[in-house]
């Protein structure tokens, strides 16, 4: 299911920091997989939406939240960039703290520009 879906899925730490990703992701940001495990999810976030993208993890790591959707944009290897929609949700310990995030992110660019 990982690989098989047409989106893209990441799994990160609550840094930020990028630990797994499924070829779709790869494909969307145009980064090989030693280059996108270098690099954080901030690190790919357009500089506009940081804010927002921080405000809306923020939730999830004191557990006020389950997931959280975001419509963002991300910066592409090549520097273009595009508009997505990711659900994150966070992987909990037993005892309940956050342990990763993990985001499901579908390219929503063609749907924002046709408004």
């Amino acid at each position: 299911t990982f690989e098989s879906t047409s989106m893209g899925v990441s799994v990160f730490t609550l840094e930020g920091r990028l630990l797994e990703f499924n070829r779709a992701f790869a494909s969307m940001m145009g980064y090989s997989e030693s280059e996108l495990l270098a690099r954080s999810v901030l690190d790919l976030t357009h500089p506009e939406d940081l804010e927002k993208t921080e405000a809306s993890l923020r939730p999830l790591l004191t557990g006020e939240a389950g997931s959280s959707k975001l419509e963002k944009r991300y910066v592409r290897k090549d520097g273009s960039w595009f508009w997505a929609q990711s659900t994150v949700t966070a992987t909990r310990t037993p005892d309940g703290f956050p342990k990763t995030l993990v985001a499901v992110t579908e390219d929503i660019s063609f749907r924002i520009e046709s408004k």
